[in-house]
């Protein structure tokens, strides 16, 4: 599929609005503002768009946490 981006994110995205297919940053802000207009509450929406707007600035953490099935003993 030519323009095919295996990858989504970070201002880029995919969507299909009325038979319309929409890619790239359009595609991305329309997806963050559905989820923010159907998350409950004026704080929520406060906090998730200052989280949002810090993530921007910065680049992506990749802590590894490790194993999550090795149990550790008591």
């Amino acid at each position: 599929m030519p323009g095919w981006k295996p990858s989504l994110g970070r201002s880029e995205g995919t969507a299909q609005v009325y038979g319309r297919h929409l890619e790239g940053f359009v595609a991305w802000w329309m997806g963050r503002t559905y989820h923010l207009m159907m998350l409950p509450g004026l704080g929520r929406k406060a906090r998730l768009v200052a989280d949002w707007t810090f993530a921007l600035a910065f680049p992506r953490d990749v802590a590894q946490l490790g194993s999550l099935q090795e149990k550790r003993p008591t």
